[in-house]
């Protein structure tokens, strides 16, 4: 009896995760990070809300809330509050972090 296709799937996904990741590193990111940077960079006005990062990569709130404090300490991204919510938390892709994403989208 073969392996499971989902498991198949699996073993594949994480080795390319663990590869992207090892390339990564030399910049000082992981595959979340720039994974981050790209969605910003897509996304309308380059920015969004920390609860649509949550439910675009189906993570919880701790999880946004530290990739984005990181990404802000390497001035990638900056993170404010809404204009007309503050309790609502935008977190915008700088120049820098567009720069940054396109050179480490090659190892995606």
């Amino acid at each position: 009896m073969g392996t499971p296709t989902g498991l198949l799937f699996k073993q594949i996904h994480d080795k390319l995760e663990k590869q992207a990741n090892n390339a990564l590193r030399q910049q000082g990111l992981t595959l979340m990070q720039v994974s981050v940077l790209m969605a910003l960079q897509g996304a309308e006005d380059k920015r969004c809300s920390m609860k649509e990062l949550e439910r675009f990569f189906g993570v919880a709130q701790s999880t946004v809330a530290g990739v984005v404090s990181r990404l802000e300490q390497k001035d990638l991204v900056t993170a404010t509050g809404a204009p007309e919510d503050k309790r609502v938390k935008l977190v915008y892709i700088t120049e820098t972090g567009e720069a940054c994403c396109g050179q480490a989208a090659c190892h995606m």
